[in-house]
This record gives C-alpha cells, structure tokens and sequence, in this order.
C-alpha cells in the first residue's frame, strides 16, 4: 500500500457588482406642430423640431440599435382605425453622433442610421469633459408626414427604441 493522499479544498471567495451598462433619455421630443389636413411636413436632420435621444454606454463597445418605427399616426380617440379618414402615413429617419461629453450637442455632422437594426462600433473616447467610463451616442429622430383628408385632433404613433450590446 502506499501512502495515504491527503487533499485540502481550496475555496476563492469574490465579489461581483452589475451596473446597468446602458441608460437612455429624450433630451428634445420630435415635434410637427399643427397641421392642416391636405398638407405635408418634412423635418430635416438637426432641425430645431427635430428629437433627439441620448444614450449612455461603457466606453469603447459595440452597441445594437433596432428601430420598430410606426407606419402610420392614429387619430387618438379612434386607436384601432384603420380608414384614411382616422390616420395617415409618417416616415422617419435617424442619425448619431457620439461625444465624451454629455452636453455635446454635436457640430451638425451625423451618421445615418435606418429603420429595424444598426450595429455601431463605438470609439473609445477620454479626457473630454464627462466621464471616461462612459460615453453618449446622441440619436436625432427626423421625418415626413403627408396628411390626407382626415379629422381634426390629436394624432399619436409608437416607436419603439431596444438597445442592446
């Protein structure tokens, strides 16, 4: 017989924190006014009624975007019609630009983003003024609407932003 194996258990002991790796908020709602039936409006990028949204993430990381954007605007009152006279068409287009700084309103020059899912590698960013750790993809929202004959009132669509690593 040979010697006895003597064994000791080794245990390691860690601690793990999980934060939140992305927050976002509406800085500015898009806004079309009032219109009358039988018009069009169309706003730019970086129009002064145009949205915009600000999302924080971890410096240096891909990021996913996926749009879900409403084909049409509902007459409020009426939120299941599906007649010419209860809705009309709405287009909408995106942009970002990303800074290191949260109050960053960006110099006008944007990169396109499209309905349903974008990928965006970020840059690693630092030393602008916000925190290294974390860096903002500012989101302008634009569009068109062509209203139709349709009734008086207040209109509403849904977007739907998920963002995701």
């Amino acid at each position: 017989m040979g010697a006895p194996v003597l064994s000791q258990a080794q245990f390691l002991q860690f601690t793990l924190q999980v934060d939140t790796e992305v927050s976002a908020g509406m800085l500015q709602e898009l806004n079309f006014g009032d219109i009358t039936s039988n018009s069009s409006l169309r706003i730019d990028p970086n129009d002064p009624n145009s949205g915009w949204f600000q999302l924080v993430v971890l410096n240096a990381s891909q990021l996913q975007i996926e749009f879900q954007t409403p084909e049409y605007m509902t007459l409020f009152s009426e939120p299941g019609c599906e007649e010419e006279w209860c809705r009309f068409p709405i287009e909408l287009g995106f942009a970002y630009f990303v800074s290191g700084n949260p109050n960053d309103r960006g110099d006008g020059s944007t990169l396109s983003l499209s309905p349903g899912v974008n990928f965006i590698d970020l840059p690693e960013i630092s030393g602008t003024g916000g925190n290294d750790d974390y860096i903002y993809v500012n989101v302008n929202v634009f569009g068109q609407i062509d209203v139709g004959e349709v009734n008086p009132g207040a209109y509403i669509g849904e977007l739907l932003m998920e963002i995701s690593y």
